[in-house]
């Protein structure tokens, strides 16, 4: 019966601690991503994010990369954190290889992000829009 409850004491100390390392309880976090855009007419190329959900959601990080993975310098930048039913932006102009594509990284709010990215020309005209997913 000693080693029984020996044994016992054992697990409901490990059991809990297994459970902090392995991230249980940890905030949901994910990445959204768009496909590779290419056009010699596109400047710029802009994102938007909303929130639809119930809860706030984190935004740790988000980049624009061109079609060499190089990342470009953020023109504009307003994602922090997303209260439900916000919105934020980001955007970056543009190198000579005419091609971008957009991550976004987040901490809660798992499947309540919704995102779309759109590249520009120097006139401000849309040229061609994808969803972050």
């Amino acid at each position: 019966m000693a080693v029984h409850s020996r044994f016992r004491r054992v697990l409901r100390t490990i059991v809990p601690v297994a459970a902090l390392l392995s991230g249980a309880g940890a905030a949901w976090a994910g990445t959204l991503a768009s496909g590779l855009m290419l056009s010699t007419d596109a400047q710029r190329l802009d994102c938007f994010l909303s929130n639809v959900g119930t809860k706030p959601a984190s935004i740790s990080g988000v980049q624009v990369q061109n079609g060499g993975n190089t990342i470009l310098l953020l023109t504009a930048n307003s994602c922090d954190t997303l209260e439900p039913a916000g919105n934020c932006a980001f955007s970056a102009d543009l190198d000579l290889r005419f091609s971008a594509r957009a991550v976004v990284q987040f901490r809660g709010g798992a499947g309540s992000l919704r995102g779309q990215c759109q590249l520009t020309s120097s006139a401000n005209h849309l040229i061609a829009t994808t969803e972050l997913r």
